[in-house]
């Protein structure tokens, strides 16, 4: 027999229980098929299996040496009495090109930057289908807010975002499906989600946004100290500080109703 259920950091756990907290009418948990790109070495694949999520996870990655680790880990281990190499491919692709007929519910892009991200999606133009159900689990490691404006700008409806904290680092984990409308949002709301603002983690949201403002702060710092002009930033750290406001009056509202 293989190894017990594999369970990889707190960011995967947290990716694999966002997609399974989102069913259209004709899914069922356990039923899922997915696709993990930039698999690494296979752990995200091996715990959407394990826990029930996903009956198949196709896991691919562009280099050759982590996809040779993830075999490895995959070929080591059961499901169900069975191999479970029955329930992962792993198979080395770019991005997801050529995955136009691979039959999938899930579609995870994990631990990239937000660019390149974006640039993934926009060359899968299967995906660009509005009567397509296929969920995408994004998390981006840098350029996060240009993630955001990619989404908005291309049609890309997020459905639900969530925060993790992992290695003392918090991560935004955004959910969201392709429906074709393009839409609006200011600076401000492309930095920090207005999900969260919306939905705001009572122990992750303030530190998240808090982080930000620091970072634009100290920015229109060092250009105010260079003699330039910088209002446009200064326009942005004051919604910012007005999103942060409202989201701790709806901590406040979430706190009342459940009492």
């Amino acid at each position: 027999m293989g190894r017990e259920l594999t369970a990889p950091n707190e960011r995967l756990i947290a990716a694999a229980k966002l997609a399974a907290a989102i069913f259209f009418e004709d899914e069922t948990s356990g039923s899922l098929r997915a696709i993990d790109v930039g698999c690494d070495h296979g752990k995200l694949a091996i715990y959407l299996v394990q826990s029930g999520i996903c009956s198949h996870v196709l896991a691919s990655d562009i280099g050759e040496g982590p996809l040779e680790k993830a075999r490895e880990a995959v070929a080591r281990r059961h499901f169900k009495s069975e191999p479970l190499e029955n329930y992962i491919t792993v198979r080395q692709n770019d991005g997801l090109c050529g995955f136009d007929d691979v039959p999938a519910e899930r579609i995870f892009i994990l631990g990239m930057g937000g660019e390149l991200i974006a640039s993934i999606l926009e060359r899968a133009a299967f995906l660009h289908d509005p009567n397509r159900k296929t969920v995408c689990i994004l998390q981006a490691m840098t350029s996060e807010t240009d993630l955001r404006r990619y989404l908005a700008a291309h049609g890309f409806a997020v459905l639900r975002e969530t925060l993790v904290k992992d290695k003392g680092r918090i991560y935004s984990l955004i959910a969201c499906r392709y429906d074709g409308e393009e839409r609006n949002m200011s600076e401000a709301e492309l930095c920090v989600g207005i999900y969260h603002v919306s939905h705001p983690d009572k122990e992750l949201f303030l530190p998240y946004i808090d982080r930000k403002i620091r970072i634009l702060s100290k920015k229109i710092a060092q250009i105010t100290e260079a003699g330039l002009l910088c209002e446009a930033d200064k326009d942005v750290l004051c919604e910012l500080q007005n999103l942060r406001e409202t989201a701790i009056r709806n901590m406040q509202k979430t706190e009342l109703q459940d009492r």
